[in-house]
């Protein structure tokens, strides 16, 4: 998981999420099994797409990479009808973590929301498993299943993938251009676009500074 920043709202939603808002929770009072998904728009779909730098909004995975990808509602709409397609209330999820989450909210027992929290200051990770700095992230973590063994494959294989370009950048230290070439690929990597960014950031901060590289920040850099 990592901080998302919000996009600007699509105009349709703007224009009538309100008025969608109170048909979905007209149609839910009503028991009608039919209920309109207004916010099942590709235009929405899109939008948030952009937003979410094709990511799966809590476990960072790219949606090629997973079976579907799900307009997730942040506040449960069952929960919360008025707010179905309020545009602070959608992003994406990918199937598995939609499905983990589904109906959850306690206000007195939040899961972290990518777009409010500061996610870094929550979660910290050891390797490819992520670990709790709080309650909220323990209770995420546990609840979104964000420590499964599919996730820790592919993180696994993503630090993997950046430990090899790290001993690249040692091994080149004397010959500028490629360096410089293969610190680029390691900012790519580390980019917050970046498949599982949250996690491969934090193991170059740790083994950064033992392998003479730039700090994570300054990786784009090559003067």
């Amino acid at each position: 998981m990592i901080s998302i920043e919000p996009a600007s709202e699509p105009q349709v939603l703007s224009d009538y999420s309100t008025h969608w808002g109170e048909e979905y929770k007209e149609s839910l009072e009503n028991g009608d099994s039919s209920r309109p998904a207004r916010y099942r728009r590709e235009d929405v779909r899109d939008a948030l797409r952009e937003e979410t730098m094709g990511k799966c909004a809590y476990c960072e995975s790219r949606f090629e990479h997973v079976a579907y990808l799900h307009i997730e509602h942040i506040l449960p709409k069952r929960r919360f009808p008025l707010l179905v397609c309020e545009w602070s209330n959608l992003t994406l999820a990918c199937q598995v973590c939609n499905t983990s989450k589904g109906d959850y909210y306690d206000e007195a027992a939040l899961l972290l929301n990518p777009y409010v929290d500061e996610v870094e200051l929550h979660v910290v990770f050891y390797g490819p498993m992520v670990i709790d700095r709080s309650d909220r992230a323990r209770l995420t973590i546990a609840k979104l299943k964000l420590n499964r063994p599919d996730l820790l494959y592919q993180r696994q294989e993503a630090l993997a993938d950046v430990l090899r370009i790290v001993e690249l950048v040692a091994a080149s230290a004397s010959n500028t251009p490629i360096r410089n070439a293969l610190m680029e690929e390691l900012a790519r990597k580390t980019s917050k676009e970046a498949e599982y960014s949250s996690c491969v950031r934090s193991f170059v901060r740790a083994e950064g500074p033992h392998r003479g590289l730039l700090h994570v920040e300054d990786l784009g850099r090559t003067d």
